[in-house]
């Protein structure tokens, strides 16, 4: 009975419109994406609000615990990566699977309920400012940042799987726009973040952004979509997963990227508070404007770098924002006055921008051999929605992670210079490879693209 029921409500929620069978007005399209765009956002502040304030308070409940090791900033910095990082990594652990889930179920109905749970996991967030004992703080954390990460994983990779569905025109382009809802998400996530904190605490900010998640979770299952159904034949051989386009060389090297460009963005949500406190006494509303430099240009010209990748071809862009980024972290780690640092914060978020949009163009562009069809496009776009999404929530993970650690090891400083070394090594290697790959066209393996998958 209630698989029955569970079956019903899916249905009910989650049905798309048959291809074909209606007219999609223009404006309802446009409107469609306004919309997806608009989940992108909420999901990513949901992520990104705590930044500012998060480690104060678990800070202030470190002291409560041992007033005498109330200074101690080395388990609070490697704590606040754990809990970030864990967020990322089950984000990633479960948009591996989301683009097969996509084809299986569809896309509409892990789209509302990944949204609708991801609001609820924001929601619960608030009831942990009635925790005051530091470990167990540090545990519900813990577990609210693995749920939110599966939900989250859920609903962005459906996102952006029915953004391109419904424009498999302009991949770049829509891919773009969407982008742009996650940037101003993840830009103004601190700041309002900070400015609740300040007005009404710790509950406030979960309160405000659970309860948008809720809102869009209800607009998105009241919406009509119209676009192909991918589905597994009778008979198919064994259907393209995500893990299968990973063994591809060509697939590995563009997702890469992400990996790379969202590790420096994890690493910064880890340290980033932390150091500006400690260094130059910032309050969370001033440290939360530090964090929207790191953003500011993903925002505002995602789309305008998503037509870029269209027009001019993804690599070229990638590769001059991986040079960007090492720029970035190099001047971090190099110089010691706000100035350099807050330059610093512009020119790698301008390169995090421009290393990352074009990502999901480049992973299309390769999987579908360089025909992006309108088949091809709908074919494809759940898996390479999930192996984007996995690749910048591995990066995230492993940057807040290894931030977290290598920071208690060799200051802020010290660990940036790992970073960009890092970083540079990464940038030299796709420039590279890029170029022996662009010789051979796009050969990705003939396995991948042998009918595994079929649009009905």
């Amino acid at each position: 009975m209630c698989v029955a029921i569970l079956r019903r409500l899916i249905s009910q929620f989650g049905a798309s419109s048959p291809p074909g069978t209606v007219v999609v007005p223009k404006r309802h399209r446009h409107g469609v994406i306004l919309l997806l765009a608009a989940i992108a956002f909420a999901a990513n502040a949901s992520f990104c609000v705590l930044l500012p304030f998060y480690p104060q308070e678990l800070a202030a409940r470190h002291a409560n615990k041992d007033a005498n090791d109330a200074g101690d900033q080395t388990s609070i910095s490697r704590e606040v990566g754990i809990v970030f990082s864990a967020c990322s990594l089950s984000y990633f652990l479960f948009a591996l699977r989301s683009g097969s889930w996509i084809d299986a179920i569809g896309a509409k109905p892990i789209l509302v309920w990944g949204t609708l749970a991801l609001g609820a996991a924001t929601l619960s967030l608030a009831a942990l400012a009635f925790v005051v004992d530091y470990t167990l703080f540090v545990a519900l954390s813990f577990v609210v940042a693995v749920f939110q990460g599966m939900t989250g994983a859920a609903g962005e990779t459906a996102c952006f799987a029915l953004a391109c569905r419904e424009f498999p025109d302009n991949v770049g382009t829509v891919v773009g726009v969407l982008e742009q809802g996650v940037g101003i998400g993840i830009m103004l996530a601190s700041p309002i973040g900070g400015s609740l904190y300040s007005v009404g605490g710790f509950t406030l900010p979960f309160l405000v952004l659970g309860t948008l998640l809720l809102v869009c979770a209800a607009l998105a299952a009241t919406s009509s979509f119209d676009y192909a159904v991918v589905r597994v034949g009778p008979g198919s051989p064994e259907p393209v997963t995500t893990w299968t386009l990973l063994k591809n060389a060509q697939l590995s090297l563009c997702a890469s990227c992400g990996v790379v460009t969202a590790s420096l963005l994890g690493f910064l949500d880890t340290n980033l508070a932390t150091f500006l406190t400690d260094t130059y006494s910032m309050t969370p509303g001033k440290i939360g404007v530090v964090f929207v430099l790191s953003r500011v240009f993903y925002a505002i010209l995602a789309p305008l770098i998503g037509n870029m990748a269209d027009r001019l071809g993804p690599r070229r862009i990638i590769s001059l924002g991986l040079a960007l980024c090492w720029i970035g972290i190099f001047m971090m780690a190099t110089y010691r006055y706000l100035w350099a640092f807050i330059f610093a914060q512009v020119v790698m978020g301008l390169g995090v921008a421009m290393g990352s949009i074009p990502c999901f163009s480049d992973i299309m562009r390769t999987a579908t051999g360089g025909q992006e069809d309108s088949d091809s496009v709908v074919e494809w776009s759940g898996h390479v929605s999930g192996l984007l999404a996995a690749a910048f929530a591995f990066g995230e993970g492993v940057g807040s992670l290894a931030g977290g650690i290598v920071a208690d090891s060799f200051g802020f400083y010290g660990s940036a210079g790992i970073f960009g070394l890092l970083v540079f090594f990464h940038w030299t290697t796709y420039v590279v490879l890029a170029v022996c790959f662009h010789r051979r066209k796009f050969s990705v393996l003939s396995s991948l693209q042998n009918g595994s998958i079929r649009t009905v």
